[in-house]
């Protein structure tokens, strides 16, 4: 589910990461609280964030009811001059969220590394998630993800033991692997030659 490997060919030195996209949060499952956490770990402010979870659920969803907190359906999308959304299905590549009215595209790529529409999961697993990742979730605080990631390295560790740490986020977290994994490449061809493929 996840490591890294490094190999060298001829004068290019590779690296290989697999991460399990369990690890990201994935925009066609992830609940609206978890969806304004990753936003607010960028910066954007409370009610924003809120919004923008808000407007993500709207463009997945199949209906046409304007979700609480400032959501957008087809009506929003008209009025500001888009024939092009919402979706009403799931979306397709995380890229497709500068699509989403009212969310800048600074602020999609920005959130870009911490979300997938792979993981098939509604929750997170955070025995590989990013620090951010963690700080989303709902009540978790700074400490406490910092104290779980010091020990979640540690050999032997149970799920079950270890989850406690985190506070209470039974609801936004799993210790099942995603559908998908995600491998990214970085080649050295040259000193000043860096390459990335995902």
């Amino acid at each position: 589910a996840r490591g890294t490997a490094h190999v060298q060919i001829k004068g290019a030195k590779i690296e290989l990461t697999v991460r399990d996209e369990a690890s990201r949060i994935d925009l066609n499952r992830a609940p609206p609280e978890v969806l304004a956490g990753i936003f607010r770990q960028v910066g954007v402010p409370a009610d924003t964030a809120a919004m923008f979870a808000a407007r993500i659920v709207d463009w997945r969803d199949a209906d046409d009811k304007v979700s609480p907190n400032g959501g957008a359906e087809r009506g929003a999308y008209r009025a500001a001059g888009r024939t092009d959304g919402p979706r009403n299905g799931p979306f397709l590549s995380v890229t497709e969220l500068a699509l989403v009215l009212g969310i800048p595209t600074r602020a999609a790529a920005a959130v870009a590394p911490y979300v997938t529409v792979a993981s098939g999961r509604d929750k997170i697993n955070p025995m590989f998630a990013d620090p951010k990742v963690l700080m989303a979730i709902p009540g978790v605080t700074e400490e406490r993800v910092l104290d779980f990631i010091g020990e979640r390295g540690k050999p032997n560790v149970e799920f079950a033991n270890l989850i406690g740490r985190l506070g209470p986020v039974e609801n936004f977290v799993t210790e099942e692997n995603g559908q998908a994994v995600r491998f990214e490449g970085r080649v050295q061809v040259a000193v000043n030659d860096v390459r990335r493929y995902e």
